[in-house]
């Protein structure tokens, strides 16, 4: 086979290439040293979580008394999450339902009813093929005449060629005293959402009190609202933030005998300022602020949810749709309770 011809310069890159010596990165006595990548930059480090709210001023979440929680989580890494405490209100309504209908199976029901036992019997297809047919036959032999006649005429549902045929439907049905079995059986149709409702009074007594329920007010304000990138004159919107909704025991740590309220969005926020007074205080602060808060959680549960709820890692996630980050847990692994994180702060 004749060989290939080659210019000389392409042989001659050739050969610089086989005899060329590839300098060390590693090696010190190349002088080389790798150079630093601009787009590499290391993450950010995690931002600690705000001060918690609480109110009243002298709620001691430490030995006082039992206290609800609810935690802001937002969906940016630079945002930190905040709370907001308050004593545990009366009256703790939880509605787990589920929604049913109802069909109507008809005339082929009550076959498929009795081939639905052969297969739960574990008789397979041919089975299932064999029952249809033998209770499908079984069912038209102990059919009488006259029966087919009254419940077929009590139950057509196209017109007759005659004037009064609803008189004759009712008469076949009175006469024949048969109709056709509508079969009607309940079907489970889904798990509903669940909703929750709490109220809270807050009055105040001093200038401080009234800036700190400002600053709850604003802070539940804020958080109902979505956000939106003014870079973009504000062409797509962000979801608002879920929430974490958590009942306290008098030592800081969740109680257990509440059940869990998973992730929640905040649907709505209904404030009525001075309810039953026309005071304010010299700075214009009302002396009475009522907050109703409405929440929906993220998404409809299921059985494990409920089975795993007192799993501080199942349940509870972040916006992401990920497991929730360690932020709320100690060195040993176990969820810090809220005394631990008022000890975090300066007050």
């Amino acid at each position: 086979m004749p060989q290939p011809l080659y210019p000389s310069f392409v042989k001659q890159a050739n050969a610089s290439v086989r005899n060329a010596k590839v300098p060390s990165i590693d090696s010190n006595k190349s002088g080389l040293e790798p150079s630093p990548n601009p787009n590499t930059q290391s993450p950010p480090p995690p931002v600690p979580p705000a001060p918690p709210l609480y109110f009243p001023l002298d709620l001691d979440l430490s030995t006082g008394p039992h206290t609800i929680m609810f935690r802001v989580n937002p969906y940016e890494k630079a945002q930190p999450s905040q709370s907001v405490y308050f004593p545990c209100p009366a009256n703790i309504t939880f509605n787990d339902s589920a929604t049913y209908n109802t069909i109507d199976l008809n005339t082929i029901g009550g076959t498929l009813k009795a081939a639905s036992d052969i297969v739960k019997s574990g008789q397979g297809e041919v089975g299932l093929a064999a029952a249809v047919l033998r209770e499908g036959a079984k069912t038209v032999s102990n059919i009488k005449g006259a029966d087919i006649a009254s419940a077929t005429l009590s139950s057509l549902p196209i017109p007759l060629p005659f004037p009064g045929q609803s008189g004759l439907r009712a008469a076949a049905r009175n006469i024949g005293r048969t109709i056709f079995n509508p079969n009607t059986n309940t079907t489970f149709e889904g798990n509903a959402i669940r909703a929750f409702t709490f109220s809270f009074k807050m009055v105040s007594t001093s200038d401080k009190e009234s800036r700190r329920i400002l600053e709850i007010h604003r802070f539940f304000r804020k958080y109902a609202y979505a956000d939106s990138d003014p870079k973009t004159n504000n062409l797509f919107l962000k979801f608002p933030p879920s929430w974490t909704i958590s009942f306290m025991d008098k030592n800081g740590a969740k109680n257990d005998f509440v059940p869990e309220i998973f992730d929640c969005y905040l649907v709505s926020l209904e404030t009525t300022f001075n309810s039953t007074t026309n005071t304010f205080h010299g700075d214009g602060a009302p002396l009475e602020v009522d907050i109703n808060l409405s929440y929906q959680e993220t998404r409809v549960l299921n059985r494990a949810d409920i089975e795993n709820a007192n799993n501080p890692n199942y349940g509870v996630t972040n916006n992401t749709g990920k497991s929730p980050d360690n932020q709320n847990l100690n060195q040993t692994g176990t969820e810090i309770s809220v005394t631990e994180k008022v000890r975090q702060y300066e007050w």
